[in-house]
């Protein structure tokens, strides 16, 4: 994520370092299950002094140990750990989690420069249409609220996959705690109403779950 802010310092808008090739991009594993996949996940990334496992009876479960990020992940998805090389090691990761359908992102960057959440929320919307430039913004159905936790910005798109044509929902959320910045790429098939309200139902409990997590451990 690191790339496209800096870029906006001087311009509005750029590619972001997170629609790059990360280093440490193994092959997704599918996980078998807890809490030995959860280690399966952070070995095959290289990453045991940047993760942690953490026990779980139904998830996949690791946390960044510098940002507090927490990625829960089903078991029986595509998961992997990434490592962005733009920064020093360990200051700009994320989890990736996938059925094949629905995509989960979640990323915790830590920048040397200054930056603010409409920064940051320009940023990923300029990477939204960039690489789906048929992206129309989507009028959110539930209230984009989380009280008691730190300010979000948020960003909803209805798009077309390019693999298959499908109709999709796209959403973005981002958050700054204790000069850390986290942000939720979050998307799923939304044939219709009904499927894209489902969908961002999903999205928003996964945010405030992820924030509200982050923030009881650095406030």
């Amino acid at each position: 994520m690191r790339r496209i802010i800096g870029a906006l310092v001087l311009l509005s808008s750029a590619p972001a370092l997170a629609q790059q090739p990360p280093v440490s991009t193994v092959s997704p594993v599918s996980a078998p299950a807890p809490p030995s996949a959860a280690a399966a996940l952070i070995a095959a990334a290289s990453a045991p002094d940047l993760f942690e496992a953490l026990p779980s009876d139904t998830q996949v479960v690791v946390r960044h140990s510098r940002s507090g990020l927490t990625c829960r992940m089903h078991s029986s998805w595509r998961n992997r750990i990434m490592i962005f090389p733009d920064a020093a090691r360990g200051e700009d990761v994320a989890c990736e989690s996938t059925n094949g359908s629905a995509n989960i992102r979640l990323y915790a960057t830590r920048y040397s420069f200054r930056t603010t959440l409409d920064q940051q929320i320009n940023g990923a919307i300029a990477v939204i249409r960039q690489t789906s430039p048929d992206a129309r913004d989507y009028t959110p159905t539930i209230a984009q609220a989380f009280p008691g936790l730190p300010a979000t910005r948020t960003a909803d798109f209805l798009l077309t996959r390019a693999s298959n044509h499908a109709q999709m929902y796209s959403h973005v959320s981002v958050a700054m705690v204790s000069g850390w910045v986290y942000v939720l790429r979050y998307s799923a098939p939304a044939a219709d109403a009904a499927a894209a309200h489902q969908a961002e139902i999903a999205a928003h409990a996964l945010w405030q779950d992820t924030l509200g997590e982050v923030a009881s451990g650095r406030l």
